[in-house]
């Protein structure tokens, strides 16, 4: 196995908080590679340190087999980071944010060109190209910085929540193009949610107070756990009050949160979600998906005393 990222005994505090907390592990080059844990397990200060950002305090950070240190920002050149804020200056239209890359970018002017296109259209950005992201809803700023750092088409992209803010049909496509990059580059994603990330990563760790509670794959970390099935719901706004209310009242929903433009529901079984969209009318939906796994109860599982039995 070749690794693109190898971090050896990795500690790093805020004053004396240890935040990360003597990680040691290797991400296989091609691979797509995801953290996961509750806000504030460490995963954004994790793949801070990853990017050069942030130091450490101890240990040693390897990038294609070279260690990173705060006097060399040749590094830099291998790797693409998206953190959870925006990136783009908001007083400059989209294109413009984009083409600030071009003067850097060791691709030919053609070769750019043609890489914005592509990504312009994979996000269904190019309505927005000449407005000023000041004046672009949530979502679509979230699509103009995954541009940004898509267009340095870099070896290895650092993603801190690539879906936050996204409508599912984006969210599809983005996903679509991780599981085509396989093998070409290396993917490292911190997220704080299984929901459809599950389809495209090879290997987890779950981080809980800065140290390591899982390394494998979802089958075995799922497997030792009794897990309830949780759907995600996009409602058509016409019909929202009355579906919302037949789901509170549903004898098969366990669970049910309103996230704004989602609902999400625990239910005992894959079948019984399923049994339920029939009863409620598939019209009567924008979109369905659903996971395997429940975050939170995950979550509780393997950072308790006894973890994984």
């Amino acid at each position: 196995m070749e690794a693109s990222i190898t971090l050896k005994n990795v500690g790093k505090r805020f004053k004396e908080n240890h935040v990360i907390s003597d990680l040691s592990f290797g991400i296989e080059k091609g691979s797509t590679f995801t953290i996961v844990g509750r806000d504030g397990a460490g995963k954004s200060t994790l793949l801070k340190i990853l990017s050069g950002l942030t130091g450490i305090d101890g240990g040693q950070v390897y990038i294609q087999g070279q260690e990173i240190n705060k006097s060399d920002r040749e590094f830099r050149h291998n790797l693409a980071f998206l953190p959870p804020h925006n990136i783009h200056n908001p007083w400059i239209t989209g294109r413009q944010n984009i083409e600030k890359y071009l003067d850097y970018s060791p691709a030919t002017e053609r070769k750019f060109r043609k890489k914005l296109k592509q990504f312009s259209s994979l996000l269904e950005f190019d309505e927005y190209l000449d407005e000023l992201p000041e004046h672009y809803p949530k979502g679509i700023k979230r699509r103009l910085d995954l541009i940004l750092v898509l267009i340095q088409d870099a070896p290895i992209l650092l993603l801190d929540e690539p879906l936050k803010d996204l409508d599912y049909h984006i969210r599809g496509n983005l996903l679509d193009y991780l599981k085509r990059i396989k093998g070409e580059k290396t993917t490292v994603i911190a997220t704080d949610e299984f929901t459809e990330i599950e389809t495209v990563t090879d290997r987890w760790i779950v981080l809980h107070n800065g140290t390591v509670r899982y390394d494998g794959d979802l089958e075995t970390m799922v497997e030792h756990v009794d897990l309830d099935f949780t759907g995600y719901l996009e409602i058509k706004a016409e019909q929202r009050s009355q579906i919302l209310q037949e789901l509170e009242s549903s004898s098969m929903v366990n669970d049910l949160q309103d996230l704004g433009n989602t609902i999400q529901i625990a239910t005992d079984s894959a079948t019984n979600f399923l049994q339920l969209i029939q009863e409620l009318g598939e019209e009567n939906f924008c979109r369905i998906a659903g996971s395997s796994v429940n975050m939170n109860y995950l979550l509780d599982q393997l950072t308790s005393d006894e973890g994984l039995q």
